[in-house]
């Protein structure tokens, strides 16, 4: 019966906020969309890493890459960072937003 309810009654609000959240972009702009939307990601979530080293990360990783590509990597940066994931009126899914890590970092060993 759930699933009837969510295939009957569930598109038209999916519909809505595709078009309330979503952002067109021509293709030939993606890879500048996604590297602006992953630098915040990093800036956010990443404090030790300067902006300069995250460019030149983000520049090296996206290079080159078509637009199933870019996704799939969009999608590996949320898996990781999912507190990032925002949700629309308190509504927690799955795997809710956690707090951040606060993990320090050890020193490599020499072998």
């Amino acid at each position: 019966m759930y699933q009837m309810g969510v295939t009957m009654f569930g598109g038209q609000g999916f519909m809505e906020l595709q078009q309330d959240m979503c952002e067109c972009v021509e293709e030939k702009e993606l890879t500048e969309r996604y590297k602006g939307i992953l630098a915040d990601l990093y800036k956010e979530h990443v404090k030790e890493v300067t902006v300069e080293e995250t460019d030149k990360k983000l520049d090296k990783m996206l290079e080159g890459k078509d637009r199933i590509a870019l996704g799939k990597k969009f999608y590996g940066f949320m898996k990781k960072f999912d507190q990032a994931i925002g949700h629309v009126d308190g509504r927690v899914g799955k795997n809710p937003p956690r707090p951040p890590e606060n993990k320090k970092k050890e020193p490599k060993k020499e072998l």
